[in-house]
């Protein structure tokens, strides 16, 4: 837990405020599937470790939050490919795919989260347009439109 809140304060040191709506669009997904599959060992374990119950409502920040660490990174790795084709998305969401297996959310339903994500980032930030990932870049073009600059993690996302 400790090293995923470390990987986030990066992701945001680095990223400003692009870092931190990207966890925050990470989160949102992530939620989705611990809603639709809250009995994921890992996350069981984890509620188990600090006393909870793995269903309650109240675990799922903590239970969460490493694999929405992993995922925003994902949607980095994403934001900073200017190419968005058919099958750049295909080859992303691929990778995706093995990533959510791994955490033991196979065949996890709520996929239409994701392809939304990607349907709202479908046109790089034009500051990324054909310079790569730069330092402080903005979002892709449908993210600014649709997320709050500021406030809580679904204010600050464009699932929401």
């Amino acid at each position: 837990m400790m090293r995923a809140h470390a990987e986030r304060l990066r992701l945001e040191s680095r990223f400003g405020a692009a870092g931190a709506e990207l966890f925050a669009d990470a989160f949102q997904v992530v939620t989705g599937w611990w809603e639709r599959t809250p009995d994921v060992w890992s996350w069981t374990q984890r509620a188990w470790g600090v006393g909870l119950e793995a269903r309650e409502l109240r675990t799922a920040p903590l239970v969460i939050y490493p694999e929405a660490v992993q995922l925003a990174r994902e949607m980095l790795r994403y934001e900073q490919q200017a190419e968005r084709t058919r099958s750049a998305r295909v080859s992303w969401l691929e990778g995706v795919q093995q990533l959510v297996d791994g955490w033991g959310l196979v065949g996890v339903e709520g996929w239409g989260e994701l392809v939304r994500w990607l349907d709202h980032h479908s046109r790089p930030a034009p500051a990324a347009a054909g310079r790569g990932g730069r330092r402080g870049r903005v979002l892709a073009v449908g993210h600014s439109r649709l997320a709050e600059p500021a406030g809580s993690l679904s204010d600050r996302s464009c699932m929401g």
